[in-house]
């Protein structure tokens, strides 16, 4: 009986050591993304965003794509440089006493432009998010939350764990 139950206690540890590294892949739109847990899904307009809450609410891990209007020119650097700033704009100004604290220019699979963006957001900590821009797509990877959480394994994997389809 103290054999049975020595190892019904090891295997919950196991089971919750697993449990606690299962990572939820979403995939739609071409892209991939993995969250910690399930996330809620709900429609936009012209697309689809999936929200996952953390540590009690304080932080929120936000997947969203969206289609851009006909004719916009993805190799036209111009076009994304003033779609990524009406974005830049739009967070300050959603966001009261926000201010970008960051902000920094790459190319997702060396080809797609993306632009990610800190925001310093009073009583609620940092808004990061990286807009990534296809031919027919913006895809917006966030988390929102603590300066100390977004230094976090599990902040870092979620971020780093968007893929667009090749």
């Amino acid at each position: 009986m103290k054999r049975i139950c020595i190892a019904a206690v090891a295997l919950c540890f196991i089971g919750t050591a697993f449990a606690a590294d299962s990572w939820v892949e979403i995939k739609e739109n071409m892209s991939k993304i993995q969250f910690p847990v399930r996330p809620k899904d709900s429609a936009i307009p012209g697309g689809k965003q999936f929200v996952v809450e953390r540590e009690g609410g304080s932080v929120a891990m936000i997947f969203a794509y969206s289609n851009l209007a006909p004719g916009f020119n993805v190799d036209n650097p111009a076009d994304v440089d003033a779609m990524f700033a009406r974005i830049s704009d739009a967070l300050t100004k959603s966001l009261p006493g926000s201010k970008i604290i960051a902000s920094k220019d790459s190319k997702h699979l060396g080809k797609f432009p993306m632009r990610e963006v800190d925001l310093e957001v009073p009583l609620l900590g940092v808004y990061r998010t990286r807009l990534t821009v296809t031919s027919r797509h913006l895809y917006q990877v966030t988390i929102l939350g603590p300066k100390d959480y977004l230094a976090k394994d599990e902040a870092k994997k979620f971020m780093g764990s968007f893929q667009l389809d090749k």
